[in-house]
Order: structure tokens, then sequence, then C-alpha cells
């Protein structure tokens, strides 16, 4: 196979310069494709393109309108009428054009539609500037460009899809090909916010190509219609050719999840419209690219290496897709893709939560390659439905009796192949106590009570794109309710101190010497960080039904020469103190040392001399703690996020002393 460098010329292969997240065209501006241009772009033998388009039966999608019948049977079954009605109403939403997007919360835009338009704050970007040419750096202080870019991502159109299926009622389809339109209309290809970050235009490839597989048999596919849209699978996929998206590190290529999801587009243009002279080059540039991502951004162990649990939900569900897409079409892909891909869902099995959320380490954006279930209500902490999906497309039973992500396997596989491995469906296995050193995610486990340790350096081959400063920083839960909680991510660019605060060391439940930052936070890069603490894991025993002890150390204070601290995590499920957390803190000379406990928001602290009693749900936690020093508590309001561009308080236990060269804190942690 010619390699990807070869396929690509120079000038484009130098794209962008992460972590900047708009792609830099090198080429001549993109020029839209009109109808009576169509013909040139297909293979010479096409000469009637929309005749072929709706004769053709091959290459396969995942939705095809001669299975209608069975799939919306199995899922009425499957996913009960209930579901159904939500699957309608959130459709009607979006045909009254209400959108939750970001924590916007439920928000009329009003006909037209303006795409171009941050909602959240009121800000307008320019549709008649070059694509090439918008810089986070200029953005209006508050604005949000995450908010244009999520809702002309069209991940709303699969909702609109399913709820035709259901119903057959054409307004649905009328609302998919309208909008489709005006966003057409009013992003002429290089103009504009919505062709500025070639992995936003991908996705909307991708859910542009699900409302033509959902639609395809709509009245309201016209002959123009149907032109507009291969026009526009073109358009796409020339920019995404032309403006993939690399980072560099020291001189040397690093791909991230906007590659990843770039190549994507590409995949699916490529698989599923070979009729274009192009496609071939998509293809073998977007599966080359696929190998290469799973081959450099995810570890042999299955974890993906930007340092979030969220950005590995993200790559897991792109790499998912287009390995079920190629699957379903008989392109080859090596074993070695699949077993890795494997080993990435069980990953999302074993950091799940007692409780089947995630912990919250490192950034969160919301970010999905396609929303095929509760568009309007998924919890961005719950990742169970990729384990689903997971079970089916990789023959994995362990994984295969959680009902989440039902409804997505039955969209992607049919029902056949869903009922048969849900019938394989064993128990699922005991938790027990897991470790992923290259991702730096280590758990403690017994029953229903979980200490989760976050010990990874700054990810991204050093960049820190999406790592925060939370190295031994600590989830705990008991009896399956969460007790402290890592707070999220928040928000980005809309507000670079919050962003940053949400980042630093004091959002986490770690300690801190004199406030320095484990790495340093550059004020003019939201996206990076500067790598000075590197975790050194010095023991990690969780053999056996003794104590199971985590310990490592780092010297990691941004601007502190020589501060350390070490920390000792142990279980021990037969003694009364469930976990025990001994903290050393070092540094030369007089500082103060400061540790952070920050509560799940519906948690109720109250406070004792040397004890904190926890009351979340039906969990009931004492964390007492001693030192050589007096120690000050002081208990506050802090803030958690669930989703992006959303908080809520929550309690924060601060834990302050001064100590000269060294003092240990030593933590119990029982249930009543």
């Amino acid at each position: 196979m010619v390699g990807i460098k070869a396929m690509v010329p120079p000038t484009v292969r130098r794209a962008i310069k992460y972590p900047v997240m708009l792609a830099k065209s090198r080429v001549a501006r993109d020029k839209p494709l009109h109808r009576k241009e169509l013909i040139d772009v297909l293979d010479s033998e096409i000469l009637n393109p929309c005749r072929h388009f709706r004769e053709r039966s091959t290459p396969r999608f995942f939705v095809d309108s001669s299975e209608r019948d069975a799939k919306i049977e199995a899922l009425r079954e499957a996913i009960g009428d209930a579901s159904v009605i939500s699957i309608v109403k959130d459709a009607d939403r979006i045909c009254d054009h209400v959108f939750d997007l970001l924590g916007s919360g439920s928000t009329a835009l009003g006909r037209p539609i303006d795409w171009h338009r941050d909602f959240k704050s009121g800000v307008r970007y320019d549709p008649a500037l070059p694509s090439a040419l918008f810089s986070l750096k200029s953005f209006p202080p508050g604005s949000d460009v995450k908010v244009p870019w999520e809702l002309s991502r069209f991940q709303h159109v699969p909702t609109l899809g399913q709820a035709w299926w259901f119903t057959q009622d054409e307004k649905y389809a009328r609302e998919f090909f309208d909008q489709f339109l005006d966003w057409k209309a009013s992003n002429p290809p290089g103009l504009g916010i919505n062709w500025a970050c070639t992995m936003d235009v991908a996705i909307r490839l991708v859910n542009l190509i699900w409302g033509y597989g959902y639609f395809r048999c709509s009245a309201f596919l016209g002959d123009r219609t149907l032109e507009a849209f291969l026009c526009s699978v073109w358009e796409h996929s020339t920019h995404i050719e032309n403006n993939l998206e690399f980072g560099y590190i020291a001189g040397q290529e690093v791909v991230s999840n906007h590659y990843l999801a770039d190549v994507a587009g590409l995949v699916f243009a490529g698989i599923l419209f070979p009729e274009f002279k192009d496609a071939g080059r998509w293809r073998q540039i977007g599966l080359e690219g696929l190998l290469r991502s799973m081959d450099e951004q995810v570890h042999d162990e299955g974890t993906d290496f930007e340092s979030s649990l969220s950005y590995h939900r993200l790559t897991t569900e792109i790499f998912a897709a287009c390995y079920a897409l190629c699957d379903l079409n008989g392109v080859d892909i090596p074993d070695a893709f699949s077993e890795r891909l494997a080993k990435m869902v069980e990953f999302v099995a074993a950091y799940a939560r007692p409780d089947g959320l995630s912990p919250q380490i490192g950034d969160a954006d919301d970010g999905r390659l396609q929303i095929l279930s509760r568009y309007a209500g998924w919890n961005r902490q719950d990742h169970r439905y990729l384990q689903t999906i997971g079970s089916v497309l990789l023959n994995l039973p362990d994984l295969a009796a959680y009902p989440e992500g039902l409804a997505d396997c039955v969209w992607l596989f049919g029902t056949e192949r869903t009922d048969r491995n849900r019938s394989l469906a064993r128990e699922r296995p005991t938790r027990s106590s897991v470790g992923f050193p290259a991702f730096g995610f280590y758990s403690l486990r017994s029953g229903e009570d979980e200490l989760v340790i976050s010990a990874s350096r700054v990810g991204t081959r050093g960049i820190g794109n999406h790592k925060h400063n939370d190295v031994f920083g600590i989830e705990l839960s008991l009896d399956g309710e969460p007790i402290l909680v890592d707070p999220g991510a928040c928000i980005y660019t809309a507000d670079s101190a919050l962003r940053n605060a949400f980042r630093s060391v004091t959002s986490h439940n770690t300690v801190t010497i004199d406030d320095y930052e484990q790495n340093g936070i550059p004020e003019n890069n939201l996206f990076g960080l500067i790598e000075s603490c590197v975790p050194k894991i010095h023991e990690w025993v969780v053999e056996g039904t003794g104590e199971h002890v985590f310990r490592g150390s780092h010297n990691g204070f941004h601007g502190l020469s020589e501060g350390c601290h070490e920390r000792r995590v142990a279980m021990s499920p037969s003694a009364d103190s469930l976990f025990t957390v001994a903290d050393q803190v070092s540094a030369s000379g007089e500082h103060r040392a400061r540790w952070f406990f920050h509560f799940h928001p519906l948690a109720t602290v109250e406070l004792a001399p040397g004890l904190a009693r926890v009351t979340q749900g039906r969990a009931i936690a004492m964390i007492g703690w001693k030192a050589e020093t007096p120690i000050d508590a002081d208990l506050g309001d802090g803030w958690t996020s669930s989703a992006y561009g959303r908080r809520e308080p929550a309690p924060v236990l601060t834990l302050g002393t001064q100590f000269k060269d060294a003092v240990q804190l030593d933590l119990e942690i029982r249930k009543l």
C-alpha cells in the first residue's frame, strides 16, 4: 500500500499546528461544486447520477429502507413504546428548532437557523470571512465557537430519521432536507466558521450520510436535492483531504482525535460513494489514517493517549463506527486493529464506576461522532453504550448484558446480529482491582466500594491538550454511591480563567505545595501544559485477598525545584478502615501544603475535629485525618461539571498545614 505521506502533498500535510483547532488551508480556497459540474467528478460511466444513486444497492450502509419494518419492530420490543415516544418528541423539538447544546438549556433558534451564531453569547461570526483566517485568539471574549460548530455537526439528524421510520410522517424528512439545503446555501465551502475546523466538517459529513441513509426513499428527496447532497459529499471530502489536522512536538507530527475524526470522514465517503473519481484516494487516505491513529494514539493496553476518559470514549466510538462500516462492506482491516479496539472497549468496562458512570479524568466536551439514541438526554458520563456496541461488533459476550446501547446496536448491526450476541451474554464478571499503567488509571475495588487514582503524565506526547493537573487525584465510591469526584472540565475558550481553574491542581483531589501547579499552565495556551510532573509507580499489589496497594511519587511542582509528593493508597476490605491514604509531602525549607477533597454535588458534609462525615444517597462515609503538624480544615463551596458548559455547586474540603522540609498526612476512610 502507498503510505499516507506519499499520498498527501507536503503542503497539505502541514495543514494545522495543534493545539489551535482551526485548519489553516495551504491550498486555494475551496470552491463550491455546481450541479452541472457533478458529472465531471463522478465516474465517466455515470451519465445520470440521480438514477444511478436511486437504483444502486451497494455499498451497504447501516440503515436500509428494506430493513425498516424489522428494525422498528425489534426496537419497539427492545426499548419500549415510551422510548419511541421520546424519540418522536425529540424530533418534534428539532423541527421546532429548539436545541440544548453545550449547556445552553433549551433554546429556540427561530426560522431560519443562523448557522454562524453562537446562540449562548449572541456573537455572530462573519460568514464571508475565509475559514483559514479565523483564529481562536481573535474571537470576542465570552464567545464559544464550539456552539455553531456543534449545531453544524448535524448530530440531530439520526433522531429525525428515526422519527420518520417510526411514524412515516414526512415532516421529519422535509425538516432534514430544508435544514441541509439552508445550511449549504449559508455556508459556501471555505467561507465562514463552519469550515474552519476539519474535525467538525468530517463529523457533519458522517451525520449527513446518516440522513441520506434514513431518508433515501422520502418523497422530499427530489433530483435537485439529491444532486445538492452529492455535491456536498464531494465538497466536504475534498475539504477534509486538503486540511488534515496534525500537531507538532519536537518537530515531529502528532495526530490526535481531530485527525482521527478527519480520516473517519474520508473512510465514510470513500467506502460509501465509490462513484466519485477521488473516492479511491479518500478511502486509502482514510483507511491508512485510521490504522495510523490506532497505532499512534492508542497504547498497547487499549487506552487513549490524550489523558482523558471522555476522549477515550470519543475515539473508541470513531474507531468502532469505521470498523463496523468496513465490516459491513467487506473491507479488510488487520486483526491487530480489531484486537486493540477490543481492548479499548474493555477499558471502558474497566473504568466504569459502581453506579455505571465514568469517572471524570481529563477534559470532556460532550464530543461524539454520531448520536443514535437519547439525543436530548444522553448522560455525558455514561459510556456503557460502547460496551454493548463492542460486544456485538467484536464478539465480546462478557460485555453484552447492558441495556445501554441496545438501540444503537440495532441501528448499526440489525436485529439478527444483535439478538444473536445478546443470547450469548454471560453474567458480568465480578469487579476487581485494575491498573492501566500507560494511561495512569488505577482502581482499588471491593464490591460496590472503589477508590480510583489518576496517575497519568502529560498526554498526546507531551502536548497536554486534554490533560489536567490531577496526578494522584482520587475518586471515591462507597456502597455504589460517588463520594469524592473529579470536578470535570466545564468550558474551553469561552472563559479562559474558568478553563484554567478546572484543569488546575486545586480542582482535583490531591495536594499542592504553596499552590504550585503540577505542570505549568500557559496563559496563552488553553490546550497545552508545560510538563513538570512525571509520576513514578513504586508499588501496585492487587493479588489475593489481602491488602491491595498503590504507591507512587512525583516531583512535579512547576517552579518549585525540590518539591515531592508520595501517595500510598491501600484497600483492606476486612479492616475497619476500608481505604487508607498516606501522603508524604516534602520540600526544602518552610512551606504550606494544601489538600483538596471535592465531594459529589448531592453529598452532605459535616465537620468535626479531625473528621468529616459524608452522606450521599445510601452511603455514609467517615473520613478522618491526622498529621504531625496542626491541620486547618475548611469546608466551603466549590464547583463540579458533569457536562460541557454546565456547573453546579458542590462541597469542597481543604486541609492545610505549615511544614518545614516534610510533612505526612494520613487519611482513613470508613463506612457506617
